[in-house]
């Protein structure tokens, strides 16, 4: 009989101990920003500048903060694209956040 409720009692630990990572994994999903989870568990995360600026450079700063140097669109200059992606050594957790350039007429 003790052996029966040893493994009952070893059975809830192991329970709790999975519902306690699925928890704090599932909060840190919640409070994490998109560009965070791009940069920290990979994923993509796009973001669209305002309208009529020109993508000058991106930079990651100390652990989880984008930095996005932009300028005023020139005339005859068209929207674009870019992608700035994170090449890891194991490619494990590979990020990339799209920036999205628009044009306001």
């Amino acid at each position: 009989m003790k052996g029966v409720q040893m493994r009952l009692s070893q059975s809830r630990i192991v329970s709790f101990f999975i519902s306690a990572v699925i928890a704090i994994f599932g909060l840190a999903l919640i409070f994490c920003s998109e560009q965070q989870r791009a940069r920290t568990m990979g994923g993509t995360a796009t973001i669209e500048l305002e309208p009529n600026r020109k993508l000058s450079l991106v930079t990651w700063k100390d652990s989880n903060s984008l930095w996005i140097l932009t300028r005023q669109m020139r005339e005859g200059e068209h929207p674009e694209t870019w992608s700035f992606r994170e090449n890891s050594s194991w490619g494990v957790t590979e990020g990339e956040v799209i920036i999205v350039e628009k044009e306001n007429k």
